[in-house]
């Protein structure tokens, strides 16, 4: 299972191998400083590591999470990056106010992203 090493504030994501009986760490990608991962780097390392079993919904609130010990962040100090990640979870979770929000917000994170 794949798990987030922090360099400072950057992500990495590795994942345990095995070979000769003996276990490393093998480095998957960097994942930025972003809040999540983005659908192509999503891609790009499943195809380069399709053995390894990635499980993306954490990997995602890892990231968001960033590294230990850092406070989190009060919404008033939020950065586009952070507003972005937050609408698409409220879109995925439901916990918008209505349908038609909960629609919209993906497309509002979208504008943000580009």
């Amino acid at each position: 299972m794949a798990w987030i090493r922090w360099r400072r504030d950057t992500a990495q994501l590795m994942a345990p191998v095995w070979e000769n009986g003996h276990s490393h760490q093998q480095y998957l990608g960097s994942l930025g400083s972003e809040y999540s991962v983005p659908p192509h780097r999503r891609a790009h390392i499943t195809a380069r590591f399709p053995t390894v079993l990635i499980d993306w919904e954490a990997i995602n609130r890892a990231v968001a999470t960033g590294p230990q010990g850092t406070p989190p962040l009060s919404p008033t100090a939020w950065t586009w990056a952070t507003v972005e990640w937050q609408l698409e979870v409220w879109s995925e979770t439901g916990l918008a106010w209505d349908q038609t929000e909960r629609q919209a917000l993906p497309f509002a994170a979208l504008v943000l992203r580009n």
